[in-house]
């Protein structure tokens, strides 16, 4: 029936603040107009601010005033440009028990943070150009692609950006129908990017390769991830599942215990800081184990062959064999090896 009625109007906005029930951000329009019929809401050129970030936003708004009277969802098709987008300020929420009074202050426990709860309400696409966007500890460049808010999800269709010195463009979901775990699934594919600043800003890659950040180089590639995120918005370890291949470039590699030791024990120092070839390996995620995939590499001049494993606890297996030749073992481990072929009965000449 709202949309029998007959009626045209205009709105001009200028410096307007107001609480939005999504954010605990002031929302402030600085400067905007609406175009407004009965089927349909005109949004031009909204100059907005909300915390830190500035965007201007444009588009079509529909079902409005079943929204606004009955809570129906409200439809839209927008665009927004941004210089400056801060999304840990705009998707920051209420905590849980914020309006909880406590007799003692002193006693008053850590308020309760909540995961980012999609509204169920909405149903936009929009479409996104950004010149910085800030999200955890991710500092995005250059963002271009399109987010859709619907079903209490939040969908990204092939959105890509300049991140960790390279290229990253990824689609899939945020999924809040169960706000207290929401799931995250992600398809992403990475373009020269350089190890440790991936190391530095993605909490999953440190977890499961503590040393990452002492390689230098580049890597690109593709994975896909699923998981159930806590209320700070991490993901749940023991939820992750996921696979990918990965493609490096030559590689410095220098700092690593487990290396310094090998190196000591077989005094060869070269083990301790050396160059490698590029190495390709593939790799799944079952409930928090990674399994890495047998894969080949050059190791300061020695061919290598690695795989193995890593647990939730960052317990690490890997089974490493490189081939050096004789002359270049001490002769005390080359003696030691000659005898203990000789009394398992295997003749061995190792000269």
């Amino acid at each position: 029936r709202y949309n029998d009625f007959k009626a045209l109007g205009w709105l001009l906005f200028s410096d307007i603040s107001y609480k939005s029930g999504y954010t605990v951000q002031d929302v402030k329009i600085r400067s905007g107009q609406l175009n407004i019929a009965p089927r349909y809401i005109d949004m031009v050129d909204f100059d907005i601010a909300v915390g830190e970030s500035q965007m201007t936003v444009g588009g079509k708004l529909q079902n409005y005033i079943a929204h606004y009277l009955s809570d129906e969802v409200l439809l839209g098709e927008l665009e927004l440009s941004s210089g400056y987008l801060d999304l840990n300020e705009i998707l920051e929420q209420a905590p849980a028990d914020a309006t909880t009074e406590v007799e003692n202050e002193a006693e008053t426990p850590e308020p309760a943070k909540n995961a980012y709860v999609v509204p169920g309400n909405l149903d936009f696409d929009i479409g996104m150009n950004v010149d910085t966007l800030l999200y955890d500890k991710m500092v995005l460049k250059n963002v271009a692609g399109s987010v859709q808010i619907r079903d209490r999800k939040l969908i990204m269709d092939d959105l890509s950006a300049d991140l960790w010195k390279g290229r990253i463009s990824f689609s899939g979901s945020y999924d809040t129908w169960d706000p207290e775990r929401p799931l995250v699934d992600l398809s992403l594919n990475l373009d020269g990017m350089l190890i440790p600043e991936v190391a530095l800003g993605m909490s999953v890659l440190s977890h499961y390769v503590p040393f990452a950040e002492k390689l230098g180089g580049e890597m690109s590639g593709n994975l896909t991830l699923t998981s159930l995120l806590d209320t700070e918005m991490e993901p749940i370890l023991s939820s992750l599942t996921g696979q990918g291949r990965l493609n490096t470039s030559s590689l410095n590699v220098s700092g690593i215990n487990t290396l310094d030791m090998l190196a000591s024990s077989l005094n060869m120092d070269k083990l301790k800081s050396f160059g490698t070839n590029p190495v390709q390996l593939a790799f799944n995620i079952v409930e928090g184990m990674i399994n890495v995939k047998p894969f080949d590499m050059n190791i300061a001049g020695y061919k290598t062959s690695m795989s193995g494993w890593t647990n939730l606890d960052q317990e690490i297996n890997y089974n490493m064999v490189m081939s050096i030749p004789a002359d270049e073992l001490p002769g005390s481990m080359v003696d030691d090896f000659t005898k203990q072929a000789a009394s398992a009965g295997i003749p061995l000449n190792l000269g």
